[in-house]
């Protein structure tokens, strides 16, 4: 019974502090909403494709339609589609003149798409880039206006890649981890500690891949190319976030567990290869979540009427609560609180188990 009382109290209050230190500034930046200056200089959107050709039919001209002050434009990637890509392509590039195609057709040397993204940046025309997938659409036509605006004064934009709101579980399981993912990744760079991006929604300065090792040195790895890269590149100087709900992208996720399964593998392959102080942080976090929900499980057998147990539980709780319901809100979210210990708990669990998979069986090799 002690060590439930012990374990039970002493977690509560270290995830209450991390909660404040860690996403206390999210918090506090998504609520104020600081404007963002105008940027006015071209801009090169690259997007690398295989057998995409249903989703670019679709989210191609939301892109190309972009209103934006200053030049831009769209280098769509195909590689090696089978799937009609290279037609589609040609027949969107004679309506839309920004559009720039490139066909990757050699042999690939590496897993993942980072050749075929290598290839769109080295070709492309302007000094800053804007990166996306061919399955996301962009929330509006400002998109790429607030996706590049801190680059005024950055290097490095994080922006939030979302998944639209579907019945089916799996789209809630989905949400749910794209939400815990994006309040850690945006937490840490604002507390100076960048370790990510998604490259469904990313903005840099070119030169920062000319100049630098490009992804040489995770070319081994199907993922890499957008959280290795920015780990690499960005420091607290450089980077900037945008919760701007104009800058965000929103795809359709997996339909099933079997599908976000395997693509968590793929996703989860680079945590080995982050900094110690953020596998630290983030096994931390994971590790404290699992040990409350057990702790409350036991506290419900062994303290039902121990009362200041009960009182450190729930106030950890209105913490998260009060820092959680106006994030969740931000990115389009809010509705997975109604069940958010049921989620929280299940999210952390599965992703646990995906890291013992891919100890196990070793990483995925395919991108897609």
């Amino acid at each position: 019974m002690n060590w439930v009382l012990y374990i039970g109290v002493s977690v509560s209050v270290l995830l209450t502090i991390y909660y404040l230190l860690v996403f206390g500034r999210l918090w506090v930046h998504a609520l104020k909403m600081p404007s963002v200056p105008r940027f006015n200089q071209p801009v090169s959107i690259i997007i690398c494709a295989y057998n995409e050709a249903s989703n670019l039919s679709r989210n191609l001209p939301l892109i190309l339609e972009q209103d934006y002050a200053a030049d831009f434009e769209v280098v769509v990637v195909d590689d090696h589609s089978t799937d009609g890509t290279a037609e589609l392509l040609g027949s969107l590039k004679l309506k839309y003149p920004k559009l720039k195609v490139l066909h990757f057709t050699a042999p690939k040397r590496s897993y993942g798409k980072k050749e075929a993204l290598a290839l769109g940046l080295e070709t492309a025309a302007y000094d800053h880039v804007l990166l996306t997938d061919a399955d996301c659409y962009p929330a509006g036509k400002e998109w790429l206006s607030r996706m590049t605006g801190p680059l005024v004064q950055k290097e490095v934009v994080l922006g939030y890649g979302g998944y639209s709101k579907e019945a089916h579980f799996t789209n809630k399981l989905l949400r749910w981890e794209t939400l815990q993912t994006v309040l850690h990744y945006m937490s840490l760079a604002l507390l100076g500690k960048p370790y990510m991006g998604v490259g469904r929604n990313l903005a840099y300065k070119l030169d920062l891949f000319r100049s630098g090792t490009g992804f040489t040195n995770h070319e081994h790895l199907a993922s890499g190319d957008d959280d290795l890269f920015v780990a690499e590149v960005a420091i607290a100087s450089n980077v900037d976030i945008v919760t701007d709900s104009r800058a965000f992208t929103w795809s359709h996720g997996p339909e099933n567990l079997k599908t976000w399964w395997r693509q968590k593998r793929r996703h989860l392959s680079t945590g080995s290869f982050y900094k110690k102080d953020i596998q630290w942080i983030l096994a931390g976090d994971s590790a404290l979540t699992v040990l409350f929900y057990i702790s409350l499980v036991l506290g419900f057998w062994w303290l039902p009427g121990y009362y200041p147990f009960w009182i450190i539980v729930l106030c950890k709780v209105l913490v998260q609560l009060f820092i959680f319901i106006p994030l969740a809100k931000r990115f389009r979210s809010s509705e997975l609180m109604w069940l958010f210990p049921f989620w929280e708990f299940t999210v952390t669990l599965l992703l646990g188990l995906i890291h013992l998979q891919n100890l196990w069986r070793g990483q995925p090799e395919k991108w897609k």
